[in-house]
């Protein structure tokens, strides 16, 4: 595996062969992080490091460590549970959960998300409804596209349900604190 990344030319294909690795199950990010200790030399190894941890704490897929970094932590939002296990008629997955605000966060990539995994979705979301929780799903383009649109949505769904933060700028032109401060004004 540490080979693979070794080779690799982009970060993006970094994200992609750690996460792929570990959500099926092939490796786990304790695993590479000890493999990683023992190679004196690798290319991307800040990066691993610093994703490895992320791995271990749910993130699944280039687009959940996106969120997780350029959504959640970058406008310090509250930190979430990933990967949580919801039991019920059929046990499901949760992408990321604030149960405090009963909040739902699903990131939904290509795979499993078209077809026959949609309409699962749809029942998901609809049973989470039922039971008074929100959810909010998003797609690579939300993401990698506008994290701080996505940062500002979802800051104020945390606010309308009790969170008393508020969104940090990830920077000088970040619009998620800009709309918060309007909201809040």
């Amino acid at each position: 595996m540490l080979d693979l990344v070794d080779a690799t030319t982009r970060p993006r294909e970094v994200e992609t062969w750690v996460t792929a690795a570990c959500q099926r199950r092939r490796t786990t990010p304790e695993r590479l992080a000890d493999a990683l200790g023992r190679r004196k030399k690798i290319r991307w190894r800040p990066m691993l490091e610093s994703m490895l941890s992320d791995v271990a704490a749910g993130a699944q897929s280039p687009l959940e460590l996106r969120h997780l970094r350029a959504v959640e932590r970058a406008h310090g939002l509250p930190t979430a549970r990933r990967q949580r296990r919801v039991a019920g008629g059929r046990v499901i997955w949760v992408d990321v959960d604030h149960d405090e605000f009963a909040i739902r966060i699903e990131l939904d990539g290509r795979v499993g998300h078209a077809d026959e995994g949609r309409f699962r979705d749809r029942h998901r979301d609809n049973r989470a409804t039922v039971d008074g929780r929100a959810t909010l799903r998003y797609g690579h383009a939300d993401v990698f596209g506008t994290p701080c649109e996505v940062a500002a949505e979802q800051a104020r769904v945390l606010a309308a349900r009790g969170w008393e933060g508020s969104p940090r700028p990830c920077g000088r032109d970040c619009t998620a604190f800009v709309d918060h401060q309007r909201l809040v004004a």
